[in-house]
């Protein structure tokens, strides 16, 4: 178990959910951002399907800041995502938008190719750029993307029904920048479009990294 976990002070994890990092991966993570060197990183939740519902699992991450998001999937490859900020009240936001029923952060975020030990970030940073954080109202699906890459997911690991014309609420990862394939990094055998891989959640973990 500590070959999987490393230093019993950085993760803990619960019996039911086998970790999806390893002592490598945790490694990495902490120096994947550009700019940012993390000493620690402190799960804050772990999920599979039918395990808890989305609003536990918002409530496990909504007050922090510096939250990687990793993601397994029916596919070989770990991804995952990082952005910056804490959630707001969508009353705090300019982002908030009443007839999407969704609010947003603009914040320093990537996408991230944990297995492929790959970081995608924004072209650059500043407060006008596109690169932001945002959720659903009702459903809390959350994305996180930029100009170069996008990781669509539900935070109870579970996709709604959806109708053949209707795709709102799937699980992907899409990458938009020609140096990289979500094929590639998912380890997908097809994509779906425009370089998009359709997930199918099989557990997420929620980090928060301390510098």
């Amino acid at each position: 178990m500590a070959s999987r976990v490393g230093q019993q002070n950085e993760v803990a994890y619960t019996l039911s959910n086998p970790p999806i990092l390893n002592s490598s991966d945790i490694d990495w993570l902490k120096t994947s951002i550009p700019g940012k060197t993390f000493n620690k990183l402190t799960l804050l939740s772990s999920v599979r399907p039918n395990q808890k519902t989305k609003e536990e699992v918002y409530a496990s991450f909504q007050s922090s800041s510096d939250v990687f998001v990793i993601y397994k999937s029916r596919y070989s490859k770990i991804v995952g995502a990082y952005f910056q900020d804490i959630f707001v009240r969508r009353d705090q936001t300019a982002l908030y938008n009443p007839d999407l029923g969704s609010r947003g952060i603009s914040t320093q975020t990537a996408v991230l190719g944990v297995t492929d030990r790959t970081t995608i970030e924004q072209s650059s940073w500043n407060e006008s750029s596109y690169s932001q954080a945002y959720q659903y109202d009702e459903s809390l699906q959350t994305v996180v993307y930029n100009d170069r890459g996008q990781l669509h997911f539900n935070l109870d690991c579970i996709e709604p029904p959806l109708t053949p014309s209707d795709d709102q609420g799937k699980d992907f990862l899409v990458i938009t920048d020609p140096g990289y394939s979500a094929k590639n990094l998912t380890g997908s055998p097809t994509w779906a479009k425009q370089d998009q891989v359709d997930l199918a959640c099989v557990q997420i973990e929620f980090y928060h990294g301390e510098q």
